[in-house]
């Protein structure tokens, strides 16, 4: 899932004014009023109903009552229209829980069976209370790095890209159709201005809305290249791994109170393989895997098609070359130093001539 803000005018790449012009002003360009969408795919290739979240306090900066939303959609509001801990509250109860409980149904998976949500490490994603409502829910969430969201974000890689184009083209469809309404009627060009008050083009905006996420989210083969493109969805370059039996470690540490909840959640996952007082510092996490360190030790664990964890050791010539480099470079230095040491200790004094 990720939040994107979604412009109500959008500036295109050209626009018309007199031959021989000094200045082209182009309209639209310094407005920045816009809206949230919360969007969510499915690995099976599924749209999930978003949320939109306009600017105000009330249901009162909500598109009028001529505008229809489509069922399951949560339209909603925030004081700046960025999501924060509440609408991402919300939007888990109103969105995730509902499809996650769907599906565990028609799957026949058990209630408590997991799942797995990817977002970012926008701050409304990782407070306490967000995370430890989907670990009350049994859903764990694979956090993608800072700056590494259009690598490595679905939707990021391409879905919104999509989205924001189609957008835009309704607007500039809409727009040039407003000005040769005008120039029909025999208004000159220089005199033409269409109506851009927000009361005006907001319901236009939700209807534009609406035609294209209904449009996009037929497109089920776009939507399984977004978990191709971010790396997700690739059958044919599995890690080589090679089950080994379960974590045992000695000389427990004292009983740490500064696990983060990545941590908890990790804890929650390996359940016995990790023993209580054992300080686990997490690398990585998500619903197959589990990258930490344990007493200085790094370890890796694997979810089984049963679903439970196992350690793992990754086939280091394919999946750890930095750290064959790094370990080629330290043996290169000490070669040089032992190098060095035995030229300095050959070195024949003036005495011994």
């Amino acid at each position: 899932m990720d939040e994107t803000g979604v412009s109500y005018t959008f500036t295109g790449g050209y626009t018309m004014e007199k031959t021989g012009s000094k200045q082209v002003p182009i309209i639209g360009l310094d407005d920045k009023r816009q809206i949230t969408v919360v969007l969510a795919v499915t690995l099976s290739g599924l749209l999930l109903p978003p949320q939109v979240l306009y600017q105000g306090k009330t249901e009162a900066c909500h598109p009028p009552k001529g505008v229809t939303f489509p069922t399951g959609w949560d339209v909603w509001h925030s004081e700046t229209h960025w999501a924060n801990e509440d609408t991402m509250l919300r939007y888990i109860k109103q969105i995730i829980l509902p499809y996650v409980a769907i599906t565990r149904q028609r799957l026949s998976l058990a209630a408590s069976h997991t799942a797995l949500l990817v977002m970012d490490v926008y701050k409304a994603h990782i407070t306490t209370g967000v995370l430890k409502y989907l670990a009350d829910n049994h859903i764990i969430c694979r956090i993608v790095p800072a700056n590494c969201t259009s690598e490595l974000q679905p939707l990021d890689c391409l879905f919104n890209h999509v989205f924001k184009t189609k957008m835009a083209e309704k607007f500039n469809a809409w727009y040039s159709s407003e000005v040769f309404k005008k120039l029909g009627k025999g208004i000159p060009l220089e005199s033409i201005k269409v109506n851009m008050q927000l009361s005006d083009i907001k319901p236009i905006h939700a209807i534009r809305m609406i035609e294209v996420i209904n449009d996009i989210s037929s497109n089920h083969l776009l939507i399984r290249q977004c978990w191709e493109k971010a790396g997700i969805l690739n059958t044919s370059n599995q890690p080589i791994v090679h089950v080994v039996p379960p974590l045992v470690l000695s000389k427990p540490l004292p009983q740490q109170n500064s696990d983060t909840d990545i941590e908890l959640l990790a804890r929650r996952m390996l359940g016995n393989l990790i023993q209580p007082g054992l300080e686990l510092k997490v690398i990585s996490l998500s619903s197959t895997s589990i990258v930490g360190i344990v007493e200085g030790q790094q370890f890796n664990w694997i979810r089984s098609a049963e679903g439970s964890f196992s350690q793992v050791i990754v086939d280091k010539g394919k999946y750890y070359l930095p750290l064959l480099a790094f370990e080629y470079i330290l043996v290169i230095l000490f070669i040089i130093y032992l190098d060095n040491h035995v030229d300095s200790c050959a070195q024949p004094t003036s005495s011994g001539v």
